[in-house]
């Protein structure tokens, strides 16, 4: 099954590539110009027979053509030259800055979005305790019998929360709080920052599920929030009025500096012109520079860099101060058959709880830099 989903992918990756460049046009124009006698195929090997009435020179040339160039088209249609034209020829094509500006915000140019992508990555990076819940309900809850059900169950809980918050919180915010996101955004993360400390106090499975519901309700909050916050903090996109004048304003430096050669030394009304010209021509430009889906790109890809972080940092804690090995277990209540003999301690999920808690406060203290004040 998978074999046949490959073939089909790259079949119709070729098909793709065939219609972008242009190989049907090609051969439609190329049958129009000979006539309805022309236009039908010639074999590749009748180009070169001598049995057959030989064609005219004309002839020769054009089935040849058109055979190297069907030839030629077949050997590109390969997965590996599909794979090189669509990202490597790309890619070889741009210079290093091109593609560090592609994954980086300029705080700068874009303040309030780069706090917001700042905050995202803290947000991830707390969220990726997550990992460590099937260990957590193995040796916390105590439940060494089937933890990976239970981890399932706490998982479709903390879904339906989210699912259940997202889109009021979203027509709240709109409709009575002229589109305020950050109180939310600072509610979620202490609701999300005490729920992974509640986590401590848990010992049964309807103590976790509840906690559990608490940290989806709050989740659906913050991603409903953080993403229209992101939105909001985006750079506005320059109107067809200011594209003219950033026109203009560059007409005006190229002829302020032509008029600059024959000014006297120490003319400065002129280079003075020439600077502000200059100015507000960058400052049109600067809006076209990076556009929303780029930004937005490294808006996303800050969530993957707070998911690896997380893990990171939390597991070394997990394993370094929470290994337990013995008889006994982490607790020295253990009276399980298939006990495994090694788990880890509450100190040690104490210890990543309370950073993941700490990265979710971090979040929210983050966005206190954010300079908009309406968002």
């Amino acid at each position: 099954m998978y074999g046949f989903y490959m073939h089909v992918m790259w079949i119709t990756a070729a098909l793709t590539y065939l219609s972008a460049n242009g190989l049907t046009k090609e051969e439609d124009s190329m049958d129009s110009e000979d006539g309805a006698e022309a236009a039908r195929t010639i074999d590749a090997g009748d180009c070169f027979s001598s049995a057959t009435a030989s064609p005219s020179n004309e002839e020769k040339a054009r089935c040849c053509s058109k055979w190297r160039c069907q030839c030629s088209c077949w050997c590109d249609c390969d997965p590996f030259s599909l794979l090189r034209r669509m990202f490597l020829d790309p890619l070889s094509a741009m210079s290093s800055d091109d593609l560090l500006r592609l994954y980086t915000v300029s705080p700068s140019k874009h303040f309030d979005f780069a706090v917001v992508t700042f905050s995202r990555t803290f947000y991830y990076a707390g969220l990726s305790s997550q990992a460590f819940f099937l260990y957590y309900v193995h040796d916390v809850i105590r439940l060494h019998s089937d933890p990976e059900a239970a981890v399932a169950t706490l998982a479709v809980v903390g879904q339906c929360a989210g699912a259940i918050t997202c889109y009021p919180v979203g027509w709240f915010s709109d409709t009575y709080c002229g589109g305020r996101r950050r109180p939310f955004v600072y509610g979620a993360c202490l609701l999300l920052a005490g729920g992974n400390l509640a986590l401590l106090g848990c010992r049964t499975m309807s103590q976790a599920i509840g906690v559990c519901a608490l940290l989806g309700a709050a989740n659906g909050v913050y991603l409903t929030m953080d993403t229209s916050l992101a939105v909001d903090t985006l750079p506005k996109e320059a109107t067809a009025e200011e594209k003219r004048d950033a026109d203009d304003a560059t007409k005006e430096c190229i002829d302020a500096e032509r008029g600059d050669k024959s000014l006297p030394r120490g003319g400065s009304d002129g280079r003075g012109s020439i600077v502000r010209s200059k100015e507000r021509g960058k400052d049109i430009h600067r809006k076209e520079e990076d556009g929303s889906a780029q930004l937005l790109g490294v808006w996303g890809v800050a969530g993957f860099v707070g998911t690896a972080l997380g893990p990171l940092v939390g597991g070394p804690l997990l394993y370094i101060f929470g290994t337990v090995t013995g008889d006994n277990g982490a607790d020295g209540n253990n009276d399980d058959d298939n006990y495994s003999g090694e788990e880890y301690s509450w100190f040690g999920y104490c210890l990543l709880f309370s950073m993941s808690a700490t990265s979710f406060l971090l979040s929210a203290l983050v966005l206190r830099w954010v300079r908009a004040k309406d968002v």
